[in-house]
């Protein structure tokens, strides 16, 4: 039987193009759960119909590229640096490591991950057989991709005891705030002094030492507290809820809906999605001012980044930053989110619990060559939002506690361009370890109880060589409901491997 070799190139043809599309679909399917996560349903449609446009207009013009070029050479050359700036647009620039390391480690990742690259697609792209064999294995990752198989070999089971009943049903705030760390550190890590002196001289507030977060960044810092035990939740690997929203059950906001609390929360950019049935409100800066939504992607100052980026085909510029949002800065009077969120201290007929996350200032980013000068600016806001807060609970709820704290620490090794800086704090420790961990963990922690109703728990705290945010809200719960501590176990906090008590810091 002869073979017609024209048929073959056809056929060969077709599935490069197959192979193209399907690697493509699974860099924009990745990033799925995020954007499905923080994101209303009508933006995620958006997002894909743009997303995929340009992916199937590529396929096209690669089709007929690959028709008419002679050159075998070149067609892989074609092929893979069409492949590779794909990569750069929807997984590189929304990488958090790129875009934050140096200029050179930049260029030598580019490069080295398009040689790679090159030197893959000739071995695949010269074979049919091999060819077929990736085309089925992007097949099964696609549907992997879309329908999430992994979760469902996953642990995801609340089965801590969230049956609690409490003594007394006083309202309880919560506000943790963006990168807000203890003096102590503040000193060491940027050598400033910052005046917290209304703050330390409150009887009433207690300022804790030694106090570290659970988890970072902001999402699981925020989680492993709502699961109430950290290191369960951590060996679990329930990492991918969504506790504040509501759009998962968590074991805290459990335990005041069995105690008929109403649970409010808020975040000031759409980061963290739609509100869910587990909680009873959740606010945005765009729902306190019935503004459009928009595509969490875009906000943030630490997802704006520099133009050669292109991140997402360049979705957030074209569509939404300089368009939209000038539009909405022009046609509204924007209310401060954290004035709403320190307004929301009020003594109703139902007790509440409220959770506000406020940014006075972000971590730093790429932008930032000077992160000390933005940081000093922003933290003298956050204090000032502080005693905003506790004058609020004294004028409208005093008999309420309120617990303040730190999401997590700057986070230089991941996320700062300030090489002087990152150099500067990292020179202090003695390994990358020690660094990454100081750098993370240790966090503003404070308790204002106007009444002194959870006095005892909280003179029990202050003994302790260390806290965290978990554990300063677990003996808060613990306090309501009439008890030392909220597990009849208690547990040992570590972070994984490493004792807090070895990186004690005051």
């Amino acid at each position: 039987m002869t073979i017609n070799l024209n048929t073959i190139s056809k056929i060969h043809r077709v599935y490069l193009i197959i192979f193209f599309l399907l690697i493509l679909s699974s860099f924009a399917l990745s990033l799925k759960f995020s954007i499905v996560s923080e994101n209303f349903i009508h933006e995620v449609i958006d997002f894909y119909v743009y997303v995929y446009t340009f992916i199937i207009f590529q396929a096209i013009f690669l089709f007929f590229i690959l028709a008419r070029v002679k050159s075998e050479f070149t067609k892989i050359l074609i092929f893979s640096f069409l492949l590779f700036l794909n990569f750069y647009f929807l997984i590189m620039s929304t990488s958090s490591f790129f875009t934050n390391v140096t200029k050179e480690i930049k260029i030598t990742y580019l490069v080295l991950s398009f040689l790679i690259l090159i030197t893959l697609i000739k071995f695949i792209f010269m074979k049919i057989k091999i060819l077929k064999i990736f085309c089925l294995l992007y097949v099964f990752l696609n549907f992997n991709y879309l329908f999430d198989f992994q979760s469902y070999f996953q642990n995801n089971s609340n089965n801590t005891k969230t049956s609690i009943d409490f003594s007394q049903k006083r309202n309880f705030y919560i506000y943790s705030f963006e990168s807000f760390i203890p003096n102590s550190i503040i000193k060491k890590h940027l050598g400033l002094n910052i005046n917290t002196n209304s703050l330390e001289k409150n009887e009433k507030f207690f300022i804790l030492k030694n106090n570290f977060a659970d988890f970072y960044p902001t999402k699981k810092s925020i989680n492993s507290i709502l699961y109430l035990d950290p290191v369960k939740w951590r060996k679990n690997k329930i990492t991918k809820q969504n506790y504040f929203t509501g759009q998962d059950k968590s074991p805290l906001f459990e335990i005041f809906k069995h105690n008929g609390y109403k649970i409010i929360t808020g975040f000031k950019y759409p980061t963290m999605g739609n509100v869910g049935k587990f909680i009873d409100e959740y606010y945005t800066e765009n729902s306190v001012n019935l503004l459009p939504s928009k595509f969490s992607f875009c906000y943030g100052k630490a997802n704006r980044l520099q133009w050669y980026y292109f991140q997402l085909y360049g979705y957030c510029e074209i569509k939404y930053f300089k368009n939209k949002t000038n539009e909405v800065n022009k046609k509204f009077k924007i209310k401060d989110f954290h004035d709403f969120a320190i307004q929301q201290i009020d003594k109703g007929s139902i007790p509440t619990l409220k959770w506000f996350h406020m940014i006075p200032y972000d971590h730093p980013d790429s932008k930032d060559k000077d992160y000390t000068k933005i940081f000093n600016k922003g933290v003298h806001q956050a204090v000032h939002l502080i005693e905003k807060i506790i004058k609020r609970v004294n004028d409208k709820d005093p008999n309420s506690v309120v617990v303040i704290f730190g999401d997590h620490n700057l986070m230089t090794w991941r996320f700062s361009s300030d090489i002087k800086l990152n150099k500067y704090i990292s020179d202090q420790y003695n390994n990358f370890e020690d660094y990454k961990f100081m750098d993370s963990l240790p966090v503003f922690g404070g308790i204002y109880d106007n009444s002194n109703f959870c006095f005892e728990n909280i003179k029990n705290l202050k003994l302790e060589k260390f806290t965290t945010n978990s554990k300063i809200v677990n003996k808060i719960i613990a306090c309501y409901a009439g008890r030392s501590s909220l597990f009849s176990e208690p547990i040992i906090y570590s972070f994984y491997d490493l004792k807090y008590q070895n990186y004690i810091y005051e």
